[in-house]
């Protein structure tokens, strides 16, 4: 029977299944770290809103506005404005992070996936050559027996 043999390229495959775990963990990682920057995004803003509310709400009401409340207000407001200017740039470069862990993962993918046509090109061209082995031996053993038999009917 036709001696079994290993594919020579299943280290490196292992290895690029390791890869691709990896970079799956490592886009997790940074979609997490994106949506928490999303979230604090989302809450400045709101901040933001609120504190114009206030703001609206006061002038409709027509209320006396001190002028050092007024003045504290508009720094905050736009220490708020910085903030979210901030984490908007923020949440824009952790996008761009997640997009370059997923193109990596992709490309993980792909390498793996050859390989793995490679593995399952190399099973079926080995199954194949076993087969072709094991008929080569029937018919031998055929071709054997054909004459014996021939010999023993004359």
């Amino acid at each position: 029977m036709a001696r079994l043999k290993n594919f020579r390229l299943q280290k490196v495959l292992e290895f690029k299944e390791h890869l691709e775990a990896l970079g799956t963990l490592e886009m997790h990682k940074a979609k997490a770290r994106q949506n928490e920057a999303e979230q604090v995004l989302g809450q400045l803003q709101h901040s933001k809103d609120q504190l114009l509310q206030q703001a609206s709400e006061q002038l409709q009401q027509h209320t006396q506005i001190d002028l050092n409340e007024l003045k504290i207000k508009l720094s905050y407001l736009d220490q708020l404005h910085n903030s979210i200017e901030n984490q908007y740039k923020n949440v824009e470069n952790l996008k761009s992070v997640v997009e370059q862990k997923r193109a990596e993962l992709n490309n993980a993918v792909k390498e793996r996936k050859i390989l793995e046509t490679l593995k399952d090109h190399f099973q079926a061209n080995q199954k194949h050559d076993i087969q072709k082995a094991e008929m080569e031996k029937i018919d031998e053993i055929a071709i054997r027996k054909k004459p014996s038999s021939e010999e023993s009917g004359e």
